[in-house]
Formats: C-alpha cells, structure tokens, sequence
C-alpha cells in the first residue's frame, strides 16, 4: 500500500537524528579533552607560581635575617627592620595563595579526568618496606598468565625482541639477541590505565603525574624509573608491567602499606632476570628525575655502562 513515502521520510529522520546525535557525542568528547588540557596547563602554572612564590619567600628570610643581625648591631634603623618584616609577611602571603591556587587547580585538573576531589597526598614515600620478590620475564608461558604481552604493551614480547629467557644467558641479556629494551625491568601491582585511558584517580593517587601526564590515552607509569638497593647493590630498572596478582594496590605502590597477602609470601614486586642476577631482594625507591642526571651509581656495579637505546629513552646499564 502506498503511504506518500512516509516510511522513507521516517527512516531519513531517524538517520538524521542518529548523526545529530553522534555529532553532538563528539562535540562533548572535544570538550572533554580541551577541559583535560586546560585544566592540565592550568596545574603547570600554578606550580610555577608556587615555586617563584617560595624563592621570593627565601630571599625574603635571608633579608629579614639581615636586617634583624645589622639592627641587632646598630647598622640599621627600626624602620628598615620594619620594611624587612613586611616584605616576609608579604611573601609568606603569596606562597599561602600560590598553594591555595595549585590545590585548586588540581581539584579542577581531577575532576576534568572525571575523578572525584580529594585531601589525599600525592607524595609518595621515598622507600618501601622490604618485600618478596618473584622473577618474570617478557615472554613467559606456564601456569600463570602469559607473559607475552603486558598490560600496557599487547606485543610486549616483539617489541622487546623475543623471549627474555631467565635461563640461557650472556650476562644481563638472554642468549641469542640483544633485547630493543631495557633488560632491567619490575612489575607493581598497581594499573593507571582502565579501559585504554587514564583512571581518574591517578591524578591524585601518582606522585609524577604532572610531569608524565601526556593525555588521557598514555600511561603516565610505564617506564618510570626506580631504584632497588640490596646491601651494598644498587640498580635501577623500569616499570613496565603491573603484578603480582593485583592491579589495584595504590596504597602500597604509591603510599606506606605493605603488599596483599599473596600465595608467594607477600610478594610485592616482580623482577626481571637481569635485575635477579643483582639483588635477591631489597628496597625500592622512586627516582623521581631522570636516570641519566642521577649521580647515585653504585661504584661496585661495573654492569651500569653500556648504552641502551630504546623508543623512549637511553639507559646507562
């Protein structure tokens, strides 16, 4: 029966709708992002302002210190004492604002990841308790998961080279390749990444985040250097999985608690075999600038001089 196409016509409006709809999804999903970046900037400045606000407050004190000594002497009046005194109180001030404003502007950063506000510290300790150890490498197979792709990385055992055989050696490489990555590698048991994008609560929860921050698409904790001590040993290697057995331990990884009780004696940390050739196990801590510019090389550690390039940076082994 003939109805004057108004089918047609309904269809033809439905697939309208359909695109305004999509059109308006993508709109939103630009504005999101733009907030994202916005709100990141608006972080970066306000830390600068922080940061010129403290050294004005320094050079105050030393000023004020000054006056108060030379008065104290006779070398100055009360009223330079007293202009002293008010230039600290005023530099004391704008540090006060400075922090309410970086406070702020990472109130506002969080919330554009679409996280909730929150008082927690995004410090971080500087050392963790000793934990237990489990070896792993890229490219592991047998009881457990499989190791030939990491959470960040779905081809991690190509794009190391191969398998990084924990057995058959030439030194701190596996025996028939030399890795295209860092051999020294760990594992912690906390995941930034949910989905293909940040969490939210990173931006609270990572102590570098800011600095690392390069989109809601990239893990601002893949790569990040740490040094593990042992006695006397030192060395440094890169995080570039997440385990054992959790994904989820913020408070231990970033704050002050022990591991989860685990079937490995509370493991809290995996490492590669070129790290379990160092250590059997020890403490960790952030390194918290690059490796390169880091002058706490153990002088008994003669393994940290080869140059490995990889796609994201340089390591001195």
């Amino acid at each position: 029966m003939f109805d004057g196409f108004e089918r047609v016509e309904k269809v033809k409006q439905r697939l309208a709708e359909e695109e305004t709809a999509r059109a308006e999804l993508e709109i939103q999903r630009l504005d999101t992002i733009l907030d994202v970046w916005s709100s990141y900037y608006a972080v970066l400045t306000s830390l600068r302002q922080v940061q010129f606000a403290q050294a004005a407050l320094s050079s105050s004190q030393e000023n004020f210190d000054a006056s108060q000594t030379f008065f104290e002497d006779g070398l100055a009046t009360i009223s330079e004492l007293v202009s002293a005194q008010n230039e600290l109180a005023a530099a004391r001030s704008e540090r006060a604002r400075a922090n309410a404003d970086y406070l702020t502007a990472i109130a506002s950063f969080t919330l554009a990841m679409g996280g909730p506000v929150t008082t927690a510290s995004n410090e971080g300790s500087s050392s963790k308790y000793p934990p237990a150890a489990m070896v792993f490498w890229v490219g592991e197979t047998g009881g457990g998961p499989a190791n030939t792709r990491s959470v960040w990385d779905p081809n991690s055992e190509g794009t190391y080279g191969g398998v990084d055989d924990p057995v058959r050696r030439n030194g701190f490489e596996p025996v028939g390749f030399r890795p295209l990555q860092n051999p020294f590698y760990v594992a912690l048991p906390y995941c930034d990444m949910q989905g293909g994008r940040l969490k939210a609560e990173a931006a609270r929860l990572v102590p570098w985040f800011i600095a690392q921050f390069r989109g809601p698409g990239s893990s601002v904790c893949k790569g990040h250097w740490l040094e593990i001590r042992h006695g006397a040993k030192t060395c440094y290697a890169q995080w570039e999985d997440v385990g054992p057995f959790r994904t989820d331990s913020a408070a231990y990884v970033f704050g002050n608690d022990r591991p989860a009780p685990n079937i490995n004696h509370g493991a809290g940390i995996d490492v590669s075999p070129a790290v379990r050739i160092i250590w059997d196990t020890g403490l960790w801590t952030w390194l918290t600038g690059d490796l390169l510019s880091n002058p706490k090389y153990s002088p008994g550690c003669g393994h940290w001089i080869t140059i490995y390039k990889t796609s994201r940076e340089t390591l001195r082994r």
